[in-house]
């Protein structure tokens, strides 16, 4: 991205970018939003708390999006409502249960 982004069109191309490719990590996201990694920290911080967004360290470790994510864009208002009230009880409910590994 060579176009410099507010925050939040930053953090809603990440989740996009997320959402297509399902992982990366903090680098290649650096890279690709042209900002540092402790940037892409902070944003992923703040994407875990409104998304199924989370990391795993080590081998095999980066950045994930659970893969039952969906964006909803093109769905009407009413309908993405509904479904994000239902994903966010599931997500919320797992979340308690430990299943998302925290930063």
């Amino acid at each position: 991205m060579r176009d410099k982004l507010c925050v939040s069109e930053r953090r809603a191309r990440m989740l996009d970018f997320l959402v297509k490719r399902k992982e990366s990590t903090r680098f290649e996201l650096a890279l690709e939003f042209g900002v540092s990694i402790s940037t892409i920290h902070r944003d992923i911080i703040y994407l875990s708390g409104i998304a199924p967004v989370y990391t795993k360290q080590g081998n095999q470790g980066g950045i994930y999006i659970s893969p039952e994510f969906r964006s909803y864009k093109k769905l009407s208002h009413r309908s993405r409502g509904k479904l994000s009230l239902c994903f966010n009880r599931k997500f919320q409910r797992r979340r308690k249960e430990g299943y998302f590994v925290g930063l």
